[in-house]
Order: C-alpha cells, then sequence, then structure tokens
C-alpha cells in the first residue's frame, strides 16, 4: 500500500465519529439489563456478544443468563447516545453522568 493511503486512512479512522453513549443488554425472559459505555457503539456491542457467545463474559450473572436463555433472548440497544463535536475530546464525564441517569431511570438495570 503507498506510504500516502496509509497516511489518508489512518487520518479518516482518527477523525471519525463513532457513536458513544449507554449501551443496554437486555434478557427478555427475566427483565434484567446491563448497562455499560461505550466510546464506539458497534465494537461495544461485538465484544460483549463474542465474550458471551465464547462463554468466557466477567459478569458472571449475565453470563449464566446468557447460558440459560441464549442469544435470541436478549436485546442489545442503546439506552442513551451524547451528541458531540469533537471526536478527540474526552467525553468520560458526559458518559459517566449519562450512565448513571441511565441505571436511575430503570431500576432493574445493573451497571456492567
Amino acid at each position: 500500500m503507498e506510504p500516502q493511503r496509509k497516511k489518508q486512512l489512518r487520518e479518516n479512522f482518527k477523525n471519525r465519529h463513532p457513536d458513544m453513549g449507554v449501551l443496554a443488554i437486555t434478557c427478555t425472559a427475566t427483565g434484567d439489563s446491563y448497562l455499560f459505555i461505550s466510546k464506539d457503539a458497534a465494537t461495544g456491542f461485538n465484544r460483549h456478544t463474542f465474550q458471551l457467545g465464547a462463554g468466557m463474559h466477567p459478569n458472571k450473572a449475565l453470563q449464566a443468563l446468557w447460558n440459560q436463555y441464549g442469544e435470541a433472548a436478549f436485546t442489545l440497544e442503546p439506552a442513551g447516545l451524547i451528541e458531540y463535536d469533537d471526536p478527540t475530546q474526552d467525553q468520560t464525564e458526559k458518559l459517566e453522568a449519562l450512565l448513571e441517569a441511565c441505571l436511575t431511570e430503570n431500576p432493574r438495570a445493573k451497571r456492567l
């Protein structure tokens, strides 16, 4: 690959604008919901579904539900997304505040 093309791809990656927010993994059979912060929604869901499917998720309660009810009994959806302009600026404070608001709003939700 040409050096100029590599440089352009790196620059495009650094300036991408992924969805950031609080994501929820919810067991439809029990109503239990697990919330987590993600700075890139697509990769956040991929990581957790891979770990759950492989039987190696660090949250044992979530893993047990996954094992008992299977992937079809779960929904993966954003609980809330934040708006931001600068992808290089740290959004941690906004994300933490949104997570706390989502946990307060849903009494069955747990922090993942």
